[in-house]
C-alpha cells in the first residue's frame, strides 16, 4: 500500500506552496487558481486549467 508523506503542489500562476495536512483538509492557493485535499490519507487536486498546476 502506498503511503503519502506530503501532499502539496504549487501553483505555477501565483507560486503559492500549499499543503492540505490533515481528512478533508481543503487549502486554495492566494490567487484562488488551484487547492489541495485530502492530507495524508487521499489525494486531491483541484484546478481551473490543465496548465495551472
Amino acid at each position: 500500500m502506498t503511503k503519502i508523506i506530503k501532499n502539496a503542489i504549487q501553483c505555477k500562476l501565483c507560486g503559492e506552496v500549499i499543503e492540505s495536512k490533515h481528512v478533508h483538509d481543503f487549502v486554495q492557493c492566494k490567487c484562488g487558481v488551484c487547492a489541495v485535499d485530502g492530507g495524508h490519507d487521499y489525494l486531491r487536486r483541484c484546478f481551473r486549467d490543465k496548465d495551472c498546476s
